[in-house]
């Protein structure tokens, strides 16, 4: 798999690939390979908003342990930046 592949990318060829398993006929090793090409991106994309999901607890807990008092406190967005682009790398 591409390594710069965005979720909608995969997205996008996963519905491609539904497409052609339903609408086109194949010999069975195509149909596999369509499959499996499907199981792999749908994986990514697991994988992909599972590591969002972590990075917006990240940023959740970072901000109630931060929370001061004042409701009008605004949580330092320097800080929330630097965390989420270390999680990036």
């Amino acid at each position: 798999m591409n390594k710069d592949m965005t979720i909608e990318a995969a997205v996008q060829r996963i519905d491609e690939a539904v497409e052609k398993l339903e609408n086109t006929p194949m010999l069975i090793n195509e149909s596999v390979e369509t499959y499996v090409e499907a199981a792999e991106l749908l994986a990514f994309c697991y994988q992909e908003l599972e590591a969002a999901k972590g990075k917006i607890r990240d940023v959740d807990r970072m901000i109630a342990e931060k929370k001061a008092p004042l409701q009008d406190e605004q949580p330092n967005t320097d800080e929330i930046n630097r965390m989420v682009e270390d999680d990036d790398e």
